[in-house]
């Protein structure tokens, strides 16, 4: 494990999730389960991280905050900032259509209406997120149906590898 992702875990067993329900499981175990997936499919360590702490911040169909705002430094200097700037567009966006439609437009849709601009790299880390999330809970048909309905642009053919991480699902839909 490197040194990145042992001090994430360290954070998020710090924060006593073990107790807190989600799904069909407790909030630690789907936090863990989603960074895994990330890196079983070769993810580097930050988005790694990111997955780690993917909904701590309340997301769009999850309520529970595990983490203040005002405890962001702290997030930030555990896991940097990319990934930590990964975790508050979670937080934000409007799922899952927002990071799929950003694939393509360079603007992810906010959960309460307007739109952030993110780079193709965050865009791609974004939906790779979602999606491990969703394998996790079994959801990923709603992912993969909207990246289906995507029109293919330079962008989305530039991150061909990072589509291919996703398995054979994914790239039959976009053929």
């Amino acid at each position: 494990m490197s040194r990145l992702l042992f001090t994430a875990r360290a954070l998020l067993d710090s924060l006593s999730l073990d107790l807190v329900p989600h799904g069909n499981g407790q909030l630690h175990d789907h936090l863990v389960r989603t960074a895994a997936y990330l890196h079983g499919w070769g993810f580097d360590d930050e988005v790694c991280a990111a997955g780690m702490f993917h909904s701590i911040l309340g997301t769009s169909h999850y309520s529970y905050r595990a983490l203040p705002l005002h405890d962001m430094p702290r997030l930030v200097s555990a896991i940097g900032s990319h990934a930590a700037r990964l975790v508050g567009l979670f937080a934000v966006a409007r799922r899952p259509v927002g990071p799929a439609h950003a694939l393509v437009t360079g603007r992810l849709g906010l959960l309460h209406g307007g739109e952030e601009a993110v780079s193709p790299r965050e865009a791609c880390d974004l939906v790779s997120i979602e999606y491990a999330n969703l394998v996790d809970q079994g959801g990923e048909a709603a992912l993969l149906k909207e990246l289906h309905h995507l029109p293919l642009s330079p962008m989305t053919r530039a991150n061909d590898a990072v589509m291919r991480s996703w398995g054979s699902a994914l790239l039959a839909l976009r053929a």
